[in-house]
């Protein structure tokens, strides 16, 4: 582990080879870019946390802990090939001695032209929402699909924008988040991110394998409302059996709002219901995330501080939520407190 992190932070300082500025296409034709990078982004971010959790029935935590500890690397192969990788580093003791395990994405996109695009690796899961698309590092508390959901798997990806760049239609084959490595279980996604003036859009139809031949149909709808210092955010998931379709059945619904009150301090506040009105069995569900007999709520919302003007490579939050109802048929409420710093840190820039 100590010569993997000492290989990553050592690799910046191989610089690649700049391409002329000549060598640069034409920006109004669909050619590929030839510009390289001189060299990668290389990047650390941490997240530590006073924090107060308080779930009916389990083991109250409450101290100070590290929340996240995320090493980023980003860069080019060549003129139109990029590599992107994430590592948990704290997650690795608990990855059974695979560094996979502790890495959230890692993967190489092709850009054959500049509107279409070739990914390969291990990527996210191309599934719409905007609670799903969050960096975990951004988020502070989730809903129930989100808490359980395997959002980082292997795939096959293609994505094609529109002339305009304000759309993208993106294509996923990839292991199933309901399954394990090797299960022979897939997803098959298509996803389509748009900006409409100031809406944009995250919306997906997702058909995840959870047996051999079994497949559980989602279409999750996310749709964001921006202007000026105001940010609204709301998402809409179904799950369904393609077979067997009850409207409003199996649902997660977040409503997420941002308010900028100042360069330096921005409002929270975040809702989400989770329901699978399915009754609880004995036989195992094509739900894995939000399971039968769930009916949870929850709510809260808090303070961001940046104490560097123009920058968010530092920032301070103090946040609480409340939880209520049942999960799998348990009344589980719980409450969260969390008062913490994060930080990035630049180890080197391809600027």
């Amino acid at each position: 582990m100590k010569r993997l992190l000492l290989a990553l932070l050592l690799c910046p300082a191989l610089p690649l080879a700049a391409a002329a500025p000549d060598d640069r296409p034409d920006p109004d034709s669909d050619g590929v870019p030839h510009a390289r990078l001189e060299r990668p982004d290389l990047s650390l971010e941490v997240r530590t946390s006073f924090t107060h959790e308080a779930p009916e029935g389990g083991d109250p935590f409450t101290g100070l802990r590290g929340e996240y500890l995320n090493l980023r690397l980003e860069g080019s192969i060549g003129p139109a090939v990029t590599y992107h990788f994430r590592l948990r580093i704290n997650k690795f003791d608990n990855a059974d001695g695979d560094l996979f395990n502790a890495t959230d994405w890692v993967y190489l996109t092709w850009r054959p032209t500049l509107r279409t695009a070739l990914s390969a690796g291990k990527q996210p899961v191309a599934m719409g929402g905007y609670e799903v698309d969050c960096t975990p590092v951004d988020d502070y508390f989730y809903s129930v699909f989100v808490q359980h959901l395997a959002c980082y798997q292997f795939a096959l990806s293609a994505s094609r924008t529109s002339a305009s760049g304000d759309h993208t239609l993106t294509a996923q084959w990839c292991n199933s988040p309901f399954g394990r490595m090797g299960d022979g279980l897939f997803a098959y996604n298509l996803m389509w991110s748009g900006r409409m003036g100031s809406f944009t859009t995250l919306w997906s139809a997702n058909l995840l394998e959870y047996e051999r031949g079994r497949h559980l149909a989602i279409l999750s709808l996310g749709t964001a409302f921006e202007r000026g210092l105001l940010r609204l955010e709301f998402d809409l998931m179904e799950r369904a059996l393609p077979r067997r379709l009850r409207r409003l059945r199996d649902i997660t619904c977040i409503g997420r709002v941002c308010c900028t009150l100042h360069e330096r301090v921005r409002l929270l506040f975040k809702c989400g219901y989770d329901r699978n009105g399915e009754a609880p069995s004995q036989a195992p569900a094509a739900d894995r995330c939000v399971a039968p007999g769930t009916d949870r709520f929850f709510y809260g919302g808090g303070v961001e501080l940046f104490p560097r003007r123009g920058s968010r490579d530092l920032r301070l939050h103090a946040l609480c939520a409340d939880a209520n109802g049942t999960v799998d048929g348990l009344d589980r409420p719980m409450r969260y407190v969390s008062v913490g710093l994060l930080w990035r840190v630049k180890l080197c820039t391809r600027r």
